[in-house]
């Protein structure tokens, strides 16, 4: 690299903090941090498709009446400003199990753990 400044190289290794990084001439951090809350009307929208896909196919799912109050969980959870990460998993775990025998709910159930999981970064 030619100039006064050879190497505008950043290499981070090992466990980094939640903070902004900044390297070279003139470099700014600019950090944004959004609440969990902010993406809830498109999940609860899935949420409420999911819960009328399960009623379209209670009779193949044994606990369907238990699989919406674990939609309910989640609903609550999803909602807080910190969510409880492991009990969301948990709970998607168990919504899951219960709706395997009905393909496109368990189908909509993973979606659902998708878009979760990038709401959630």
């Amino acid at each position: 690299m030619t100039g006064p400044y050879p190497n505008q190289g950043l290499y981070i290794g090992g466990n980094v903090g939640n903070f902004g990084v900044a390297a070279g001439p003139n470099s700014t951090v600019s950090q944004r941090y959004v609440a969990a809350t902010a993406a809830t009307d498109d999940l609860g929208a899935r949420l409420d498709e999911l819960a009328g896909l399960i009623r379209a196919n209670q009779e193949a799912i044994e606990d369907w009446e238990y699989a919406l109050g674990d939609l309910d969980d989640i609903r609550a959870l999803v909602g807080r400003p910190r969510p409880d990460r492991p009990r969301l998993r948990d709970t998607l775990a168990r919504l899951g199990n219960r709706v395997v025998a009905a393909l496109p709910v368990a189908t909509a159930v993973t979606d659902l753990a998708v878009k979760i999981s990038t709401v959630l970064k």
